[in-house]
């Protein structure tokens, strides 16, 4: 099954849901399903992107399990963060 999976909170950034949408995602795609995150840049709690990652419009990750490829991570840049670059 192809599963998307759209999210605000997802790792690197801290807390308990952030690790849970992460969690959620390997258990997904260790059963076999194809599973794509479209999520934000990491910026919380600052506001401020993490150091590693660059502003775009669309960045893409690949995210392993157990040393396997399991899928790409996208990340998109927030409506809202457009809009402050533009003003």
């Amino acid at each position: 099954m192809t599963i998307l999976l759209v999210t605000q909170y997802y790792p690197p950034e801290p807390g308990s849901a952030s690790m849970r949408m992460g969690e959620i995602a390997e258990y997904l795609a260790g059963k076999g399903h194809r599973v794509t995150v479209v999520t934000g840049f990491p910026n919380y709690p600052d506001g401020k992107v993490y150091e590693g990652y660059k502003m775009g419009l669309v960045r893409r990750e690949i995210v392993k399990l157990r040393n396997q490829e399991i899928g790409e991570r996208e990340k998109c840049r927030s409506e809202e963060s457009e809009a402050g670059e533009k003003g």
